[in-house]
């Protein structure tokens, strides 16, 4: 939200015209189900461009009454299975499989947002017999304030027209994976908002697909990353995609085969990365280009959190040795930097192979990468955004550094344009 005012914000409702929607959590996974209705079409001859959705989830958590562990604010995303957006017009923008609770906090919020989150981070709820009600914001990006035109992934608010976004509120014992005996509880409740900012200009952007890719892990050291660049979900996008960021998740609460201690080399020649022994350079380079410590600062009321905890680790580590500890959330071995421009970052279609070796190589689980992928709608898309307006236009390159001449265009014309165009009228 650097380059602009103001955030504005448009109410999402449920069916029959709900605020929010109520759920007493149970044995099996519930969705709440907003859609996006009549939004607006412009304001004073602007554009209205769609930065996030939000969701508020307010949640009991019960902790039993022999005394469980205490659970710190990192780890409350997985009250929530999963999120899920599918737009008639743009497709599966947020897809539940990649959008779990855990990964839609801790990789697509804290990464769009610009290394930061929606809500901060609350005191641990402890360990101690009672209940806690917890409140909670989800940020599901379309905005990418790392970039210096975060604007440019926007979309305008007509094409978000009926559009539904669906929260599942995980199994009451979800909970337990760190406290056990601990549950979820009513009164739970979702409610939904699009924060948009006003532009005059309408940008046809370019959308960061958020995505998972999961391969087994069977003993071998090389995984391929199957299909970067394809469609996944989305309705009509070009083939191939401008790699932002690459991750491999890791077993501390993500979901992934090995920690990030064990993998002792890692080799990328696809993406021009050598064999590389130093495992933890990418965590001191990944650190510099968030700004230093830029997760969660408290763990309770009397107890910060370490310089060298929080993001990319979890808030109770403590990170005294390698920066590539066992605590990790994920190893960056791509990211970008900040005010970072499109034509900057590698193009990529295809399977892509990673090789890693290990202290201890896994032999069982699944090798899960999360990409952050920029991708430029296909022409008959574009042609049928434009006609949602009602006025006819035409589309104008952005190029990032104003308008080169013709024999860079000539020569490299890749490299210097960007993904988002301007619409013309």
């Amino acid at each position: 939200m650097r380059n602009y005012g103001s955030i504005q914000t448009l109410d999402v409702f449920a069916d029959g015209g709900a605020q929010s929607v109520s759920i007493t959590p149970g044995s099996t996974v519930q969705p709440a189900e907003f859609t996006v209705q009549a939004p607006k079409g412009g304001v004073d001859g602007n554009w209205p461009l769609a930065m996030n959705i939000v969701k508020k989830i307010t949640i009991g958590v019960d902790q039993p009454a022999s005394g469980g562990s205490a659970i710190a604010a990192d780890n409350l995303p997985i009250v929530v299975d999963s999120f899920n957006v599918n737009s008639p017009l743009l497709g599966l923008t947020h897809p539940r499989d990649t959008f779990t609770g855990m990964i839609s906090k801790h990789v697509a919020e804290f990464f769009s947002a610009g290394y930061t989150y929606a809500d901060g981070a609350r005191v641990q709820i402890p360990a101690a017999d009672g209940d806690t009600a917890v409140v909670m914001y989800q940020l599901l990006p379309f905005a990418q304030e790392n970039f210096n035109k975060p604007h440019h992934f926007a979309p305008w608010l007509g094409w978000l027209n009926a559009t539904k976004i669906t929260t599942y509120i995980a199994a009451s014992t979800a909970i337990a994976a760190y406290s056990t005996g601990a549950v979820t509880e009513a009164p739970c409740s979702v409610s939904c908002w699009i924060e948009y900012v006003v532009s005059s200009e309408l940008i046809l952007p370019a959308f960061a697909q958020y995505h998972l890719y999961e391969s087994p892990a069977s003993g071998g050291t090389t995984v391929t990353v199957q299909g970067i660049g394809t469609s996944n979900g989305m309705a009509d996008v070009k083939d191939g995609s401008r790699l932002a960021c690459l991750l491999e998740l890791c077993n501390t609460g993500l979901g992934g085969a090995t920690d990030a201690s064990a993998v002792t080399a890692v080799t990328i020649p696809q993406l021009g990365l050598d064999l590389t022994q130093n495992i933890d350079s990418f965590f001191s380079a990944f650190r510099r280009a968030m700004g230093g410590h830029r997760g969660p600062i408290a763990l309770s009321a009397t107890v910060p959190v370490p310089d060298r905890g929080g993001d990319p680790y979890s808030m109770t580590s403590t990170v005294s040795g390698a920066l590539n500890d066992g605590t990790a959330l994920y190893i960056p071995w791509r990211f970008v930097g900040r005010n970072q421009q499109i034509t900057k970052l590698p193009r990529f279609f295809g399977d892509l192979r990673v090789t890693r070796t290990f202290s201890s190589t896994p032999s069982s689980g699944k090798y899960r990468f999360v990409t952050c992928e920029l991708r430029e709608f296909g022409e008959a898309k574009k042609k049928e955004m434009i006609a949602k307006t009602g006025r006819a236009g035409k589309l104008e390159r952005i190029f990032e550094n104003g308008v080169p001449d013709a024999s860079d265009l000539n020569r490299h014309p890749h490299k210097v344009a960007s993904l988002p165009q301007r619409v013309v009228f």
